[in-house]
């Protein structure tokens, strides 16, 4: 939880920071979107899962395996 406290703080303020229309949004999971001219993130469980860059259309992160993500769904996160 401290994570995701501390990874909304730092987008918030990245996002403050610019110069350019940005969103945040968070939903009941606590999950994370936040979304600029320039980027796109996305955090799940305070880990960023997303990062893609408009500008270039290039993606920084790699998709989801489903295997990881069913074993940490069952032995309850990542600490």
């Amino acid at each position: 939880m401290k994570k995701l406290i501390a990874s909304i703080v730092i987008l918030q303020l990245v996002l403050l920071l610019s110069v350019y229309p940005n969103t945040l949004t968070v939903n009941e999971q606590g999950n994370v979107l936040a979304e600029t001219d320039r980027y796109l993130a996305r955090f799940e469980n305070g880990v960023l899962t997303h990062f893609h860059n408009k500008l270039t259309n290039e993606t920084y992160t790699q998709s989801k395996s489903k295997a990881i993500t069913q074993l940490i769904l069952r032995v309850g996160g990542i600490e």
